[in-house]
């Protein structure tokens, strides 16, 4: 089996950049930049990545769900788990396109990008 190397940072890069160039509506629940939209854009770009070039994009392992391939780590990511935030902390890394520590909630991110909130959305990690 191949295996590449995660790249954190380049995976927080491509998040922000996603919520940065949404075109959502925040009135419209069904046109907003969800959790999954964000995974599947990540498998698409590591598939393609592959296909071209030969190499993912993220590195990320993939596991195989319902709703599709869903890339490990990113996700762990998405979710706050401490050992990523600790990752790319040590990589220079302080700004996340959601808010961490004890002023946190227990629900974990919403990653919608609404308006001018797309940059930095109201959200959370635990």
């Amino acid at each position: 089996m191949i295996t590449f190397r995660f790249r954190p940072v380049k995976a927080l890069e491509a998040v922000r950049w996603m919520l940065r160039t949404a075109k959502s509506d925040p009135a419209d629940p069904a046109d907003r930049l969800d959790v999954t939209t964000i995974l599947k854009t990540c498998y698409f770009a590591d598939k393609r990545a592959i296909n071209e070039i030969g190499r993912p994009v993220f590195g990320a392992r993939y596991m195989a769900l319902e709703l599709g391939p869903v890339p490990v780590e990113i996700a762990e990511m998405l979710r706050c788990d401490p050992v990523w935030l600790a990752e790319m902390a040590g990589d220079g890394v302080a700004d996340y396109p959601w808010e961490t520590g004890a002023a946190a909630s227990s629900s974990g991110p919403d990653m919608t990008a609404t308006g001018t909130a797309a940059a930095s959305p109201p959200s959370t990690c635990r």
